[in-house]
């Protein structure tokens, strides 16, 4: 990958040059090298760091998962399976059309070998992201069933639920106190996917810092380009078709990145009104009260945040930023250029 862009450097990047104005070429380079470098960071941290790290987010996640859907005869992961499969087959058909499209418009050997690095690279970079989607998305259902579980209670406080074997768990029988002891060990594992959080946000907050600086670059960029080519006559409309599909691709990346991230914090307050809910309910017996009172000491200073190596959280409030700050410096693109 480094030498194909180091081919690429001299023989794509210093051939352009002439022809382009010094704002661009900027933003061209910025765009490729953050692009490789999220490539050699995904590649590097998983055979060197994350590879320990990977090993333990699966421990954890098979623990809470054999805790969580304990007896649940349904498949409780066929949505996202589906979703995995539909990204991973949109991701696989813009590869081919991008080589296709770098084919078909010359056939010579420097086109053909930006065409597989480009594949290559933007390959890497995707499967890094379906990644953190999923681990994501696996977040957000174990805090939805854990907000289900304490629904269960909130409807009938007589019954214990069926995920769990308490005597197994607790080492302790639980005797006339289930619903307390169901609390518990809703507790200890909301505390367990809180660490699993943690965790993921060490490992892959670097790489989501360069992926959303990435992102953005790409954006501002192929809007410039889609602007300059609706401005010329006789511009041929596949070109504009295909940094459209680009364009649309890099705005579909950064909105489901934050939009997953949003969705697994707003799981996560989720639990927290359901303990005030519990907590408000006639004759409640003290031991389950007191259970209640430190799940919500708990769920307040344990909050669950996605974050790119703490500079930014990954929410909809920061997709409102990038979005602004993409269409303000298309603007002054667009005015340079007339200028």
């Amino acid at each position: 990958m480094l030498a194909l862009f180091v081919h690429i450097l001299f023989f794509k990047f210093f051939r352009l040059s002439p022809n382009l104005a010094a704002s661009y070429l900027i933003v061209f380079a910025f765009q490729k090298i953050s692009l490789l470098g999220s490539c050699i960071a995904f590649i590097l941290l998983g055979a060197t760091t994350n590879r320990s790290n990977i090993r333990k987010i699966m421990e954890m996640l098979s623990t809470v998962d054999e805790l969580l859907i304990r007896n649940s005869a349904r498949n409780i992961y066929k949505e996202e399976f589906y979703s995995l499969i539909s990204q991973v087959l949109f991701l696989i058909g813009l590869l081919i059309g991008t080589l296709y499209y770098y084919v078909s418009i010359s056939s010579n050997f420097q086109n053909i070998l930006f065409g597989v690095y480009y594949v290559l690279t933007v390959l890497i970079n995707g499967v890094g992201l379906l990644h953190v989607l999923f681990l994501l998305r696996i977040m957000k259902f174990s805090f939805k069933r854990i907000d289900e579980e304490l629904k269960m209670l909130q409807t009938n406080s007589n019954v214990t639920t069926t995920f769990f074997v308490f005597r197994n768990i607790l080492r302790v029988n639980p005797g006339n106190d289930k619903p307390a002891c169901s609390i518990l060990a809703l507790r200890s594992m909301h505390f367990n996917i809180y660490e699993l959080g943690r965790l993921v946000n060490s490992c892959y907050g670097p790489l989501m810092l360069i992926e959303i600086a990435h992102n953005f670059v790409s954006m501002v960029s192929l809007v410039d380009i889609v602007l300059i080519l609706l401005d010329r006559r006789g511009t041929i409309a596949t070109t504009i078709v295909y940094y459209g599909c680009w364009l649309v691709y890099y705005a579909l990346k950064t909105t489901a990145l934050m939009l997953t991230s949003q969705m697994a914090c707003d799981e996560s307050r989720k639990i927290l009104a359901t303990v005030h809910k519990l907590l408000l309910r006639p004759n409640l017996r003290p031991c389950c009260e007191r259970q209640l009172h430190l799940f919500m000491k708990q769920a307040i200073n344990n909050r669950t945040v996605f974050t790119a190596s703490g500079i930014f959280p990954l929410d909809l409030p920061t997709l409102h930023s990038i979005v602004s700050a993409a269409v303000t410096y298309s603007i002054v693109f667009g005015q340079l250029r007339k200028g």
